[in-house]
């Protein structure tokens, strides 16, 4: 339960994932300021809002809206870089990403135009180096060979380049990475941990699934990797780094999943932010199963 002393009402039109993927940031706090992000499902479609809290006065802001998502896998990832601006990238489920900075610091009312990257992408991790470029991780999907985690840079002023994979997955088909990246003190190191769900028998949902976790470490920014213990480490490397891993059976996913679209459980739902929890939050994370399975 929410603790409704301590939060505020984002929103009444929250989509059933409006906070969901948390490789996705959703909450940038910078000198003074909260900016929290979200997916709204009004009747005209799904909508990326964001609203701003002001700690000197404890007033919200308006809602204003960043642009549309694909489907309720579009929600945004956010992040600010060392001048301020804040960076949102958002839409996709299996398209290219949208992008946009703010037009001007540490103020989420405006944003800049609209870029778009990249094909076949889903569920954006963004971090900012401390030279202002932007690092992001994705899944991208093919019809023809497995999954792969892409990692992705966009230097100040310039354009979105495509590294190359991360992670892959062993099996053709269904997977999530869940990935989520982290700076040690330096802000040079940079850490992605990731928990990959493989799903070999996605079609039939009679196969089990397979779980497993790891982390790796850049000590260059996302230029090089290793894993933890030094040991050099590329994507083909074990597939996933050495991580632990074991097998689930696998449920069925709710109707949204299975078809690409929300099923008929369009009602929204209240967002809420609250504040004195530990990590700061917002609510709701999941979508309601449409059929008794689960969401993923």
């Amino acid at each position: 339960m929410v603790d409704t002393a301590a939060s505020f009402l984002l929103s009444e039109e929250g989509c059933g994932r409006a906070t969901a993927y948390h490789e996705s940031s959703k909450i940038i706090t910078s000198q003074g300021r909260t900016h929290v992000t979200w997916l709204d499902t009004p009747a005209e479609g799904f909508r990326v809002k964001v609203r701003t809290l002001e700690h000197a006065t404890g007033q919200w802001s308006p809602g204003y809206t960043i642009g549309d998502a694909a489907d309720n896998h579009g929600g945004p990832a956010l992040t600010i870089d060392g001048q301020g601006y804040l960076h949102v990238i958002y839409y996709s489920h299996h398209h290219p990403f949208r992008y946009r900075r703010s037009v001007r610091p540490n103020d989420a009312s405006e944003w800049g135009p609209v870029e778009e990257f990249g094909l076949h992408l889903t569920l954006p991790a963004v971090v900012c180096a401390a030279d202002g470029t932007l690092i992001l991780t994705a899944r991208r999907s093919y019809d023809d060979k497995p999954w792969e985690l892409e990692l992705w840079n966009k230097p100040p002023g310039g354009k979105w380049t495509r590294r190359g994979p991360v992670l892959s997955s062993r099996h053709p088909g269904y997977v999530q990475f869940a990935a989520s990246m982290a700076w040690a003190p330096d802000h040079q190191r940079l850490f992605l941990s990731y928990r990959i769900y493989e799903m070999p028998g996605y079609d039939n949902k009679n196969t089990d699934a397979i779980t497993q976790v790891g982390c790796i470490t850049s000590p260059d920014a996302g230029q090089t990797w290793t894993k933890l213990n030094g040991s050099a480490f590329s994507a083909g490397d074990d597939r996933h780094a050495g991580g632990h891993r074991h097998a689930t059976r696998a449920r069925p996913h709710c109707r949204c999943c299975r078809d690409g679209r929300q099923s008929g459980r369009r009602a929204p739902w209240p967002t809420v932010f609250a504040p004195r929890r530990q990590p700061r939050r917002i609510w709701p994370h999941l979508c309601p199963p449409a059929d008794g399975g689960t969401c993923n």
